[in-house]
């Protein structure tokens, strides 16, 4: 996993985090039973933290963000025997 450093900013509550890693191709079912590649995922998570009763952000670890997204694209090469 390649990991990026995560954007956070305390004025909106926010913070945001990306990462990719290569994945193999392996076994797949009926026509796709001999396939075999590698795909390179990329994944950015971007989220909204609540605020405290004083206003500061509930970094908490068992805090639920009120808001999320997530994206996660690919791209590779695969090849059927």
């Amino acid at each position: 996993m390649n990991e990026q450093p995560a954007d956070y900013s305390a004025t909106t509550c926010s913070a945001s985090i990306a990462f990719s890693a290569v994945d193999p191709v392996v076994s797949g079912t009926k026509a796709y039973v001999w396939i075999t590649g590698s795909v390179t995922l990329n994944a950015t998570f971007a989220f909204v933290l609540p605020t405290t009763k004083s206003g500061s952000c509930n970094t908490g670890n068992n805090v639920n963000p009120i808001a999320e997204w997530v994206a996660i694209t690919g791209i590779g090469t695969v090849s059927f025997g």
